[in-house]
């Protein structure tokens, strides 16, 4: 029970279009990450959460690694369509094999 009230508490701290992964919820909450990630897949699917895709290029120096994010399956999609799988930063490929998903805090509208 302690757990899911960590799990709460993490979650109602987010301002809006704070961003979170379930890996980290999933330490903070000491939750299993998929439970945590099920859970965060749920409220995207309410519309609570928004989620994120955070592509990155397999550039072998770590400091000159670049990402990109994309909203929406498709957007992600058409990225990878228009770089032909390239960064357009440094010309190494996108590691289309490890794609990152994000969940980003909504604003909620409160109707009194």
């Amino acid at each position: 029970m302690e757990s899911l009230r960590k799990l709460d508490y993490e979650l109602t701290i987010l301002r809006p279009d704070d961003i979170v992964s379930s890996q980290l919820i999933a330490i903070r909450s000491n939750i299993a990450n998929k439970t945590v990630k099920d859970i965060l897949m749920n409220l995207a699917y309410d519309s609570s959460l928004g989620v994120r895709y955070i592509i990155f290029c397999n550039n072998p120096d770590k400091d000159m690694v670049h990402a990109f994010e994309a909203d929406t399956p498709k957007e992600l999609k058409n990225l990878l369509k228009s770089t032909q799988h390239i960064c357009s930063e440094c010309g190494y490929p996108l590691d289309k094999d490890d794609i990152k998903i994000v969940f980003v805090k909504k604003e909620v509208q409160v109707h009194y």
